[in-house]
């Protein structure tokens, strides 16, 4: 979808130009939900909060996910910073200041 688009183009539009607004996505969800066979209280909600927390858990750094999920630094800092604390404890373990 990312394909041949500009960095500050929306991905999801509802006519090819316009972003989504709130709520545009809830029929789409429910759809792919379905066809998804996930459990039917998935909600959008759901898949960003664990694609936040995978990509923690993966290293990737907190500006990127704060660009990436069009959040602030402080917002994940906020709801999501406990899942740092073992990052920043390794690193330091292997840099020479532990």
């Amino acid at each position: 979808m990312a394909k041949d688009k500009l960095p500050d183009t929306p991905l999801l539009t509802r006519d090819g130009v316009n972003p989504w607004e709130h709520g545009d996505q809830s029929k789409l969800m429910r759809d792919a939900v379905k066809m998804a066979e996930l459990p039917s209280s998935v909600v959008f909600y759901t898949l960003r909060h664990s694609f936040i927390a995978d990509v923690i858990d993966k290293n990737m750094n907190v500006f990127d996910i704060a660009k990436i999920t069009g959040t602030s630094i402080d917002m994940i800092d906020k709801h999501y910073g406990k899942l740092f604390t073992g990052r920043v404890i390794e690193v330091l373990e292997k840099s020479s200041l532990a």
